[in-house]
């Protein structure tokens, strides 16, 4: 049996998923995934084009996300959640689509060399 670094594994996978479609983006921090995460909710959701999330409305958001066990995390994501907006009314988010898996986005990034 043959081994290899790791780096040279992360970067032949790397190299795979970006043929398959997955799109690279650079993430360096915690910051930035947020952020990514809430550019690709803006961009998904048409009702946001005109009126992106506020930034207390993304907060109550990944309050909602964020220290919960994988598997709430996860059912959160899957399902529609309901984002009360600054104004009141009601916002329903869809974090996948299982339905119309080209409507979802794909991405990877690699944290090699990166100290944290």
């Amino acid at each position: 049996m043959s081994y290899e670094r790791e780096d040279t594994l992360e970067a032949k996978v790397m190299k795979r998923l970006e043929g398959i479609g997955y799109e690279r983006v650079r993430i360096r921090s915690n910051e930035a995934l947020e952020q990514n995460f809430r550019d690709i909710l803006n961009r998904r959701h048409a009702k946001l084009k005109a009126e992106p999330l506020s930034d207390k409305e993304f907060s109550r958001l990944m309050t909602q996300i964020n220290n919960k066990s994988v598997f709430d995390s996860a059912k959160i994501l899957r399902d529609k959640f309901v984002l009360k907006r600054d104004d009141e009314t009601e916002l329903y988010l869809e974090f996948f689509d299982q339905k119309n898996y080209a409507r979802n986005s794909f991405q990877v990034t690699s944290f090699s060399g990166l100290l944290l």
